[in-house]
Formats: structure tokens, sequence, C-alpha cells
């Protein structure tokens, strides 16, 4: 390589290019650590709280910590139903409903909102109705 050619000043796009490379890299890098993307193993570590209907089936059974007025208990999560789609609005696909039953103890009374907690995907705020013997959360 002459010195020439290494002294050449490197063109704007060239630089652009390089920095969203450098960027793309980093972001993908740092993807599993920020919890942006499914960690290696399979391990799927996203929010619930956006999550669709095959998100949420996938919890099918697990246990939930939900903050209600006879203290903290544990909710599981029972059952995810798909329901009709009301109008292309922005949003979910589809909608669906949640329907979760008492680990033990009273349920909460329902119609509010209420802090769940799961251990591998955080916390979120849902409102709940009752439903029976069930809680019952539908998001649209």
């Amino acid at each position: 390589m002459t010195i020439e050619r290494a002294l050449t000043p490197v063109s704007r796009r060239k630089l652009l290019g390089g920095l969203a490379l450098a960027a793309t890299a980093a972001g993908a890098n740092a993807a599993p650590v920020m919890r942006l993307a499914p960690a290696k193993g399979g391990a799927s570590f996203r929010s619930l709280a956006h999550a669709g209907a095959e998100a949420w089936a996938e919890q099918v059974g697990s246990e939930f910590r939900i903050r209600a007025e006879h203290g903290v208990q544990s909710l599981i999560l029972a059952e995810v139903r798909p329901l009709a789609r009301l109008n292309r609005r922005m949003g979910r696909n589809r909608a669906f409903a949640l329907a979760f039953r008492s680990a033990g103890g009273p349920l909460p009374a329902g119609d509010r909102v209420y802090p769940l907690a799961h251990a591998q995907h955080g916390k979120l705020d849902i409102f709940f109705g009752p439903s029976g013997d069930r809680l019952v959360a539908i998001f649209a």
C-alpha cells in the first residue's frame, strides 16, 4: 500500500456505512443482555406486557405473584383463549383472554388494575375482571 492511498480521506458515505455497521454489531451483542432478543439456549426474556397470545400460552401453568386485597398471593395462568378480532386498528393482531386461578386462598375481587409479577418476565400492571373461580384479563 502506498502512503498516498493511506492518507486518502474517507468519504462521508463510507464513514456513515461503517458507523451503521458498528452500531448494528454492538446492538446484536447487547440484545440478550438488554432483554431485547432471546438469549442463547432458547430462553426468552421479553416482557409479557406487549406480548401476543403465543408468548402468554407458553406460560400456562406458570406461577405469577399478585398484590391484592389479601396481600401478596400466587396465581397460576390456567388458560389463554383467542378472541374474535374487533377491527383492523393498530395493536395486537388478535385479541385474547387470560384466565388465572388461585394457587391457594381467595381470589382478588377484580374489576381493577393489579400489579402482577413473574419470575422470568418481570412486573406488569393488568386490569382483571372476576369470572367465577378465575380472574380474567383481556388483551385487545
